[in-house]
């Protein structure tokens, strides 16, 4: 099963819709950078979200694991947000997507056309939606 690096939306958004356990089924493991979690967890914490105690969950269980970026990651993550208009947040999970040879899950305003920006496939995501929608999860 491949992995995958993930921004905060796709998390925040199957968590609201109680589908985060598809990526469970997908994915052999999620990483998540700390900017991440302080998006997806510890700010939706803090505001009483009840996404973010789903995630926090898949945290606490092991699935979705937190890596910190080496120095040479976090620096270019700065050159690439400033560079091609995105937030810091979405430089480094893509940046470290690239690095981990990794499935990227991302919200769409980070591959925006126009955007300089590499990407991988993201047809695991909205296979997931579709079947969501369509019910077959």
């Amino acid at each position: 099963m491949p992995i995958a690096v993930s921004d905060a939306g796709p998390l925040i958004h199957l968590a609201q819709i109680n589908k985060l356990h598809l990526l469970k089924k997908l994915f052999e493991k999620v990483i998540i950078t700390p900017n991440v979690k302080r998006e997806a967890v510890d700010e939706g914490l803090r505001l009483g979200h009840a996404d973010a105690q789903i995630i926090n969950k898949a945290v606490e269980e092991g699935w979705i694991i937190i890596k910190e970026l080496s120095k040479h990651l976090a620096s270019a993550s700065k050159g690439l947000a400033e560079g091609e208009g995105i937030s810091r947040t979405d430089a480094e999970t893509l940046l470290f997507a690239k690095e981990e040879k990794a499935e990227i899950l991302v919200d769409e305003k980070a591959l925006q056309p126009g955007k300089n920006v590499w990407t991988q496939s993201l047809e695991h995501m909205d296979c997931v939606i579709r079947k969501s929608k369509n019910g077959l999860y």
